[in-house]
């Protein structure tokens, strides 16, 4: 897996995306996500590209607060 912070220009919201194998990405969710019908669906697509003996990644996005990056980019 892999990830980026980044900062919407115009929003200023600060987002953390990850990139990764579906099973890597996929037990980094919450309960609640696991079971979001969006995720639902893009395991059928993805299983099915498998079968078709293609490689998939997926890419997870979160939205984090201010207060919790600056906590955070102080420790790095």
């Amino acid at each position: 897996m892999m990830s980026v912070v980044v900062q919407n220009k115009d929003s200023k919201q600060i987002e953390v995306l990850t990139k990764g194998a579906d099973s890597f990405v996929e037990e980094k969710l919450s309960s609640h996500e696991k079971k979001h019908w969006d995720l639902v669906k893009c395991k059928e697509h993805i299983l099915r590209f498998a079968k078709q003996g293609l490689r998939t990644l997926m890419l997870a996005k979160k939205t984090v607060e201010k207060k919790d990056y600056d906590e955070w980019n102080t420790r790095v």
